[in-house]
């Protein structure tokens, strides 16, 4: 991908506002171990994104999430009210607030995310397609949408709208029907090959 950072840069929009957990500066050196994710079952001794977790009706916990592959890290309430989504440096763990259980990972290279509330679910990009999750159920995925990079995402009355980047050196602009996954335009065109 073109100009990548390897850093986790914390979004704060997607730091939902929430006395449920708070982003940790590094692992703490007292209390319980905390729990590890990782997606591939690697790095787990390794610091990764490192959250402390207060369920309302449960003991507080610690997640170290080891990373992906793209810089953006931050937290979003699941459509579930008991349901969690973590994103370190691009891969996706969806977790059980309350016991910490990890209910799905998925990504590895997520760049953007948004909780499209009205739909109750979550849009998410690798620069490459989108998808569409709620939950553990993926209700639609693009085509591809560019070659190499996404950019000026917007959403107006249930129509997503970007410009994906071709190989040419050029954005071209797509749009996303959000109920169905129905696209046009865009910069990739199968029959370049």
């Amino acid at each position: 991908m073109r100009g990548k950072a390897t850093a986790c840069l914390v979004k704060s929009n997607l730091l939902q506002n929430s006395t449920h957990f708070r982003v940790l500066p590094g692992l703490p050196g007292y209390g319980p171990p905390p729990l590890q994710f990782s997606a591939t079952g690697q790095g787990i001794h390794r610091e990764g994104f490192v959250v402390e977790f207060t369920p309302p009706n449960a003991p507080p916990w610690v997640g170290n999430f080891q990373p992906g592959l793209s810089s953006l890290c931050g937290i979003v309430n699941d459509v579930t009210a008991h349901d969690i989504i973590v994103v370190s440096s691009g891969q996706a763990y969806v977790v059980s607030l309350a016991t910490g259980e990890l209910v799905r990972s998925f990504g590895g290279c997520i760049e953007l995310l948004f909780p499209i509330h009205d739909l109750q679910a979550v849009l998410m990009s690798n620069g490459l397609w989108f998808e569409l999750c709620r939950g553990e159920l993926e209700l639609w995925r693009t085509k591809r949408l560019s070659w190499d990079g996404i950019r000026n995402v917007t959403m107006v009355a249930g129509v997503l709208h970007g410009e994906g980047w071709r190989y040419d050196e050029s954005w071209h602009p797509f749009e996303i029907d959000l109920s169905t996954g129905a696209t046009r335009g865009g910069a990739y065109d199968e029959s370049d090959f």
